[in-house]
């Protein structure tokens, strides 16, 4: 059968993520680069430092672990993690039994060179004329595409002078968390805004978390971070 596992690869990943609208979309700008002017609060978290519009930083429930955990009185959180530029490549050649450098080959040479791969990926970019392997990385880059995308209300490029990376979620649809996944020289640092409570963070805008995107800086190495 001429174009047999191609024509399966292109129908079954059409079908099996027709009800999956984050699959389908890909990073764009940034809607609006207001930021918000509010009384705020500088945190300071793995060696970097960054602010948020909110005063009301209830310093008794910081958590200081394998990630930071800020929290609000007003019932916002902010969860600090970091790593290396190369933490999901080496992950991924150690669940698949390859050298890491035969996954970047494949995958790209960083953190951000696969994401930017994945996030670009749709069930579109299927086409029959790829090859066998070539249909393979795809079909792989979407299926890790909405496993690291949380929820569907948007991704979007960021671009600073020291940092580059994606946002995930789209705080004009309310989700239940905001994702700011940012890459430089020094490593990953990445920000989750939600609720306490768990529901969807309706005071939350675009505004707030440029906020944040706009202060952030790395200031020490994270080995001397406090």
């Amino acid at each position: 059968m001429v174009f047999g596992f191609q024509t399966l690869m292109v129908l079954e990943t059409r079908y099996n993520y027709r009800n999956m609208p984050i699959a389908s979309m890909v990073p764009v700008a940034l809607p609006g680069q207001p930021v918000s002017a509010a009384t705020g609060t500088k945190l300071s978290s793995f060696g970097y430092e960054f602010e948020v519009p909110w005063p009301d930083e209830d310093v008794p429930n910081v958590q200081r672990k394998v990630i930071d955990l800020f929290s609000f009185r007003s019932g916002m959180l902010v969860l600090v993690g970091h790593g290396s530029n190369h933490d999901m490549i080496e992950t991924l050649a150690k669940e698949w039994k390859l050298k890491p450098e035969d996954v970047r080959s494949s995958y790209g040479d960083s953190d951000y060179e696969f994401l930017q791969a994945a996030l670009n990926t749709t069930p579109a970019s299927l086409h029959l004329t790829d090859s066998t392997q070539e249909s393979f990385r795809k079909a792989m880059l979407l299926l890790l595409k909405t496993i690291i995308v949380p929820g569907d209300s948007g991704i979007f490029k960021v671009s600073m002078p020291q940092f580059k990376g994606f946002q995930y979620g789209n705080p004009a649809k309310h989700p239940r968390k905001i994702v700011l996944a940012l890459y430089s020289s020094h490593g990953l640092v990445e920000l989750t805004f939600s609720r306490r409570d768990g529901n969807a963070m309706q005071d939350l805008s675009q505004a707030d978390v440029n906020r944040a995107i706009q202060t952030m800086r790395y200031v020490e190495t994270p080995s001397a971070a406090k």
